[in-house]
């Protein structure tokens, strides 16, 4: 997904100075995390074509946001610290922050979204909680680094605009899909996953090789597997790095770029959360 657009019908104006940033994007969906430093005041103007969900995530006092002129006044951010921007609202707000906080900030592209769940993108909603929206974006920006990060971003936002469809009071279908994926269609997709480790996997090409929609097959999946389409392929890639660091003589650097992790750093880290060593070690765990 492409940054946020900066023209004057689209623009985005914060005051203070940006004291850390990260951001990672797949087609559809893109997360950006914010640290700010400001004089404890900052001033907000903000339009942007696509949807946002933002989590004023830490270091807000209070804040008040005007939406198209419906005015809203948040006292207690750290319980209420998550808002919904359809695209194209004029926006504009002013926040009492500490020194330093911090926010994420999600977009979604309209064309991902089906169903029901598009009601969500022509919404705003300012100063809510929804805990299972805030435990999942804490996973989400876990996964920022990772290879990844486009079908878990992907999966997340079907899930979060689920949440979101009741935090908003409309009527969504939130039951289990019923049955999961046929054997061969999760043979075509496991040989599809297998042979693609080291790209850039969306969640419409694998719903394609099932023939059913993003949103079925998110649920299908699961269903079947037991995991989401982002465990199972990060699953896969720590497999296949198992394997050639056991039998083959490739560095390490070398066998992170098969397995479609960016860089040697980014293996260690991912191979030490979920095993419990390091490459290394590991590979001379495994030949004595």
């Amino acid at each position: 997904m492409n940054a946020p657009s900066q023209t004057p019908e689209f623009y985005r104006f914060v005051g203070g100075e940006v004291a850390g940033q990260m951001t990672a994007a797949s087609p559809t969906v893109r997360v950006e995390s914010f640290v700010r430093r400001s004089g404890g005041l900052i001033d907000w103007r903000f339009r942007q074509p696509d949807f946002a969900l933002f989590w004023f995530r830490e270091g807000f006092h209070a804040f008040d946001i005007d939406v198209e002129g419906t005015k809203t006044r948040v006292k207690d951010p750290a319980h209420r610290g998550l808002g919904l921007f359809p695209g194209g609202a004029v926006t504009s707000g002013e926040f009492v922050s500490e020194t330093i906080c911090e926010y994420d900030v999600i977009f979604i592209d309209r064309a991902f979204v089906e169903g029901k769940a598009s009601c969500v993108l022509d919404r705003e909603l300012v100063g809510f909680d929804e805990p299972g929206i805030r435990h999942s974006l804490i996973e989400l920006t876990s996964w920022k680094a990772d290879a990844s990060f486009g079908l878990m971003a992907e999966g997340w936002a079907l899930q979060t605009l689920a949440r979101l469809t009741v935090a908003l009071g409309e009527v969504v279908d939130l039951l289990p899909a019923r049955g999961g994926l046929s054997p061969s269609v999760l043979r075509r997709i496991d040989e599809f996953i297998s042979s693609n480790l080291h790209a850039t996997i969306g969640m419409k090409e694998l719903a394609a090789i099932a023939n059913v929609s993003v949103r079925h097959f998110a649920r299908a999946f699961k269903q079947s597997t037991g995991r989401t389409p982002a465990r199972f392929m990060f699953d896969k890639r720590l497999e296949l790095a198992k394997r050639l660091l056991a039998e083959s003589g490739q560095t390490i650097t070398e066998i992170a770029l098969v397995c479609g992790f960016s860089h040697a750093q980014h293996l260690s880290n991912s191979f030490r959360r979920s095993t419990g060593r390091t490459p290394s070690e590991f590979r001379q765990f495994r030949r004595g």
